[in-house]
């Protein structure tokens, strides 16, 4: 589950998860008379995607047709979580949107983030091209949504009343710095996933910080 990426979580878990919020968003869409043309058919597309297309999109960045290209599922490099570094006096510190028990925007120790994730890989990386003052700004956005609640079926990125973890990265760097890092509109017909933030190094948008690499404890 992208939002739920514990190791205690099988996919056949996830995969109902994910199947009764999508029914339940699908359902909502329909029931409402102010629903538009656009959103139901999103509702439509939804309903007849099956959990393995949507984890590998949204975690791999890859439509399912092309996995051959790559010699199959497991040699794609896929990415599930994301967050905001902030460094206060010294201490690092990581604002996300979490799913799991806390379903919220929150905003924890680094130390504590990574002793949560004893063997995930982290990459990190800086946004390029910002002032200080845009930088200090793309923070204190972040630190503004804390508390929020956690909506992973929200497809307006400019909505800042409920996030998920890209999202919250995307929506604080267009209002620091008046654009949106990846160069398109708010309004999704899918979700901005972690793996097409991550890829936007390649461009030139984010300047690596260090390599991945794994941290145990």
């Amino acid at each position: 589950m992208p939002y739920d990426s514990s190791e205690e979580v099988t996919r056949e878990v996830a995969a109902a998860q994910w199947q009764l919020e999508r029914d339940g968003f699908v359902a909502k869409v329909r029931s409402d008379p102010t629903s538009s043309p656009e959103l139901r058919q999103l509702a439509t597309y939804l309903e007849a995607l099956s959990y393995g297309e949507f984890a590998t999109r949204y975690l791999s960045d890859v439509d399912t047709a092309r996995i051959a290209e790559y010699g199959g599922l497991d040699d794609i490099f896929s990415v599930g979580h994301v967050g905001i570094i902030d460094v206060v006096g010294g201490v690092p510190y990581v604002i996300e949107a979490v799913w799991g028990g806390i379903k919220k925007v929150q905003r924890i120790s680094y130390d504590d983030w990574l002793k949560a994730r004893p063997s995930s890989w982290v990459w990190v990386a800086r946004p390029v091209a910002m002032s200080d003052k845009q930088r200090s700004s793309f923070v204190e956005e972040a630190r503004s949504f804390v508390g929020r609640p956690y909506d992973f079926w929200n497809f307006d990125l400019s909505d800042d009343s409920a996030f998920y973890c890209s999202k919250l990265v995307w929506l604080a760097y267009r209002r620091a710095v008046g654009h949106s890092i990846d160069g398109h509109a708010p309004t999704r017909s899918f979700w901005f996933s972690p793996k097409q933030l991550w890829s936007l190094h390649r461009s030139g948008i984010l300047q690596n910080v260090n390599v991945p690499r794994q941290y145990s404890y």
